[in-house]
């Protein structure tokens, strides 16, 4: 089997797509099956775990880094189609939704749509009618043109049915969750610190909700102001915000940002964590929770979307909307050791259920049945 895939998020430090679209492509290199990658650079050549005599790779692919750059769009619609018909591969695998090619190929297309975040919620992610319009058109060209839709979890096919089931039967679409990289905990260094924290990580983007969770680490911090929150990742746009606003309630002292960390320090800080709070207000899927059960850290996280799904009863619920709420959730797994450790020992039976071996099995075994 040959398999043609767009890798234009392949990145040398992949994160959200490129995670996924790297994981795929060693699971079917390693497996035997060649992949032609449509990419802008060659970056991916040095990632670890792909088998490279595997792959073929075509780099002349623009960024989508700049929507209002419509060089992305003349590729997608005039080389990428000329490229599918030149190359023998017997599926076209778009790990987003985006980069349907307009004319008709010679391959199978099947397409992940991980989540419908603009569309769930675009007020939140202040997405001009520019970027909706561009979302909602090639969401439709993507369902109505792909042989089938991988989604990662329960709660994203019901998303897809709600908002563009005229587009789409459900029989179209089939679940294949996410994998997640899980490290021996005796490989993980613990990052000792002079004091308790309670720990974040997950992205600064709107709908991760991290001013109500300084809210609600405010009214913890009256009754424990021992503990301070440790937020990782990457300082994006909406950092100043988040810091003025931390300035307001003054709680410089009691909360401490990474930046970014490696995914090997980001479990050291997991580890040693009181908890990992993750009240988001929409996720596809919730990697984060399953990396905090995978090292036996207890997690409280929201009660929307796909984090149920994925957390099942082995985490605290909350309403990501009533920052009390979350408090009064986080309050109560520090005043029980109990319940850490119940939560614990039922993470460690979920985390069994996912692996990128498993995501990589399930995402063959389709592409096999769609071509017999």
């Amino acid at each position: 089997m040959k398999v043609a895939i767009d890798g234009r998020k392949l990145e040398k430090n992949p994160a959200g797509l490129g995670i996924y679209t790297l994981n795929i492509i060693k699971y079917l290199t390693n497996k035997k099956v060649f992949c032609y990658i449509f990419s802008n650079k060659k970056i991916y050549l040095n990632l670890t775990g792909i088998n490279k005599n595997y792959i073929k790779t075509k780099v002349d692919a623009p960024k989508r880094d700049n929507i209002y750059d419509n060089s992305w769009f003349t590729w997608e619609k005039t080389v990428l189609p000329y490229r599918l018909k030149k190359c023998d591969a017997q599926i076209y695998h778009q790990p987003a939704n985006f980069g349907i090619p307009s004319e008709k190929i010679p391959q199978k297309i099947v397409t992940t749509i991980h989540d419908l975040i603009p569309k769930v919620l675009p007020d939140i992610e202040k997405m001009n009618l520019y970027d909706k319009v561009i979302f909602d058109y090639e969401t439709k060209e993507v369902l109505l043109k792909s042989n089938k839709i991988i989604t990662i979890s329960k709660n994203s096919k019901r998303d897809i049915l709600k908002y563009y089931g005229n587009f789409c039967s459900e029989n179209k679409i089939k679940v294949i969750p996410n994998g997640f990289l899980k490290v021996p905990l005796k490989n993980i260094k613990t990052k000792k610190f002079k004091f308790k924290y309670i720990f974040y990580n997950g992205g600064f983007g709107r709908r991760k909700n991290i001013i109500n969770l300084i809210k609600a680490f405010k009214l913890l911090n009256k009754e424990h102001p021992e503990i301070r929150l440790v937020i990782a990742g990457e300082k994006t746009v909406t950092y100043k915000e988040i810091s003025n606003f931390i300035k307001k309630l003054k709680l410089q002292k009691y909360i401490m940002f990474t930046g970014y960390i490696s995914y090997k320090d980001m479990l050291s800080y997991i580890k040693n964590a009181e908890m990992l709070v993750f009240p988001s207000l929409y996720e596809g899927f919730g990697l984060p929770i399953l990396e905090s059960m995978s090292i036996r850290c207890p997690v409280v996280t929201s009660n929307v979307a796909s984090m149920p799904e994925i957390a099942e009863d082995a985490a605290l619920l909350v309403d990501p909307y009533d920052y009390k709420n979350i408090a009064e959730k986080m309050n109560l797994l520090i005043k029980s050791p109990e319940l850490k450790e119940k939560l614990v020992s039922r993470g460690d039976k979920i985390v069994k259920k996912y692996s990128w071996d498993k995501t990589g099995d399930e995402t063959l075994k389709l592409f096999k049945k769609i071509l017999n």
